[in-house]
Order: structure tokens, then sequence, then C-alpha cells
């Protein structure tokens, strides 16, 4: 089962439409970079502000190649992999007025530079809602990704055995967290693997290797 976060979105666009100007969601957590308040200056930016009231934007992925490892500078850090599948044209989008997201989901997939848009879900256990969070809760409150999946309900259910264990496929984790330090074992790094070893497949992975300690 799934709930959509309140008043967020995903906007992908087409091959070549991607603004340079949005910072990648690691840069703004991570270095403190401002989100887009302007995506395209035109009908995207107007359906936004319509429908949403007012919104703040950002590549939801991050490029694997370093600053340090562009051909040219000043080139795109993106590579052809990254913008042929995807990853590289993925927007973020948090809107002001959660209650006009229906329609403005609706009004964006009429747009020809858009390829896909959705709201943004998260997995929640297969409970009832009672206990849960609705469309108005408010991402101030530190509680409200915990309510929103149902995870209450889901430890009161089956609190969890120390001796089972668990592979968890990811791009990294936070060690020192106190809910995870003393819990994980050394994994390996499953993202940016030697092409020849999975049959010449490129991998898109994360360009700070933080998988080679998951």
């Amino acid at each position: 089962m799934s709930a959509h976060v309140p008043g967020r979105l995903l906007l992908t666009l087409r091959l070549g439409e991607m603004p340079e100007h949005v910072p990648g969601l690691r840069a703004v957590f991570g270095y403190g970079a401002q989100k887009a308040e302007c995506i395209d200056g035109g009908v995207i930016d107007r359906l936004l502000r319509h429908h949403g009231g007012a919104f703040r934007a950002t590549r939801l992925h991050s490029a694997r190649r370093r600053r340090v490892e562009r051909p040219v500078p000043g080139a795109r850090r993106f590579d052809d992999v990254e913008q042929l599948s995807g990853v590289a044209r993925v927007l973020r989008i948090e809107i002001r007025d959660p209650a006009g997201l229906p329609a403005l989901l609706q009004a964006l997939a009429e747009v020809p530079v858009v390829e896909r848009v959705g709201a943004d879900h998260l997995c929640r256990g297969p409970f009832a809602a009672d206990g849960g969070v609705d469309g108005t809760a408010s991402l101030a409150d530190p509680s409200w990704p915990q309510a929103l999946i149902h995870l209450p309900q889901a430890l009161e259910y089956e609190p969890g055995d120390p001796a089972t264990v668990i592979g968890l496929a990811d791009t990294g984790v936070a060690m020192e967290h106190e809910e995870l330090k003393a819990r994980l074992r050394a994994g390996f790094d499953s993202v940016d693997l030697d092409p020849d070893s999975v049959g010449g497949i490129t991998l898109v992975g994360d360009f700070r290797h933080r998988g080679e300690q998951p």
C-alpha cells in the first residue's frame, strides 16, 4: 500500500527540457543551496502557482560524476546515461496548497514538455487509517512520516526479532543514527559496480559513492 506525501509531486521533463539552475536535493540539505522558486518561467510555473499557491523545486537525484571529473569545465554534471534514463530530469516539487494537487497533476500532464507527473508516494503498512494522518498533515511535524506509513501500528503488530537478518539495498546509511548503529553489518557497493561484473550493464549510481559503505 502507499500514501502520497501532502503537497509534494514528482515531475519528469522531456529530454533537453531540464533547466540548469534547479539545485539537487543533496545540495539543498547537505550544502545549504536554496530550492528553486522558478522552473521554466512559463506554463509550468503558472500552473504550479495557480493550483498550488506557491512552490519550491529541486532535482530529485544527484549526478554520479564528481565536479572534478567533468571532461569540459562548465559541462553538465549528468552524463548521457543519466539523461536518457530520466534520472537527470526528475524534479521534486513542494506546493503550498495540498488541496490543489489533483487538479495540478491533471493540468501538468497536458503540458508537451512534461514526460510524466505524479504525486510523491510512500509505502505503508496495510493497516486501517485510524491513527494515521490525512492530506492536510503538516510537514513541520517531525512525526508525520512515521504516521503516514503506519509505523506505530506495524510495530504493535510485529516489534521485530534481533535474530532476523534483513538485506537492505540503499545508496547510503547514516551509521551513527541512534536507531541503526550497532544493528548494521557491512555491505558492498551495489550501485557503482564494474559493468563487466554485471553483463556489461551500465548502472546509474550516486556521485559521492556513499554506497561503498551501505
